[in-house]
């Protein structure tokens, strides 16, 4: 009888196929593409499943089914790690993509001394066109704004994942991010 060696080919396959399939459906998650809840419950289902395919195989000595569940387990913590990275470099450029519209944005005001009515009257005197957000994955998410009445504040902000909002306004420069 063959034995199952860990680093064969098909398992391996799996693995990757784990892997590929889990940061996307964590990203997913992250991006509230799907707000019945349902992806968070698959990602919780996978891991169960895991962990009783590891404990059968151990109980059993079979170790076909302990190196598929180990894969499982180790596609599901370093799509956790990876995913969490794409995430912080999204919001990053999303920032400095935010800033961009916001040095647009003074520009306009010290020409008009009020802020515009919407982000499309900065195109193209002060910006060659608005960008959007580098928080979509599959989709295209724009920035949100508002002018206050007065003229003299604004609001620019976009959806960042888990439920957080991140915003900025003329008077403070900063970001800020909550839920």
């Amino acid at each position: 009888m063959r034995s199952t060696r860990w680093l064969d080919p098909k398992l391996l396959a799996l693995g990757i196929i784990a892997f590929a399939l889990i940061t996307l459906v964590r990203l997913e998650l992250a991006f509230d593409f799907l707000e019945s809840g349902l992806v968070g419950a698959l990602l919780l289902l996978v891991t169960l499943i895991a962990l009783v395919l590891l404990g059968f195989g151990a109980i059993r000595k079979s170790r076909p089914l302990v190196i598929v569940s180990t894969y499982l387990l180790v596609g599901m913590l370093s799509s956790v790690v990876f995913s969490s990275a794409i995430l912080d470099i999204q919001e990053r450029r999303s920032f400095a993509r935010g800033d961009q519209i916001a040095a647009a944005l003074a520009s306009f005001h010290d020409v008009a001394a009020r802020y515009p009515n919407s982000l499309s009257e900065l195109v193209p005197a002060h910006l060659e066109r608005v960008p959007a957000t580098s928080m979509g994955v599959f989709r295209r998410i724009e920035f949100s704004y508002s002018a206050d009445p007065s003229g003299a504040d604004y609001g620019l902000g976009f959806p960042a994942p888990a439920f957080i909002y991140c915003r900025r306004t003329a008077s403070r420069s900063e970001w800020v991010c909550r839920d």
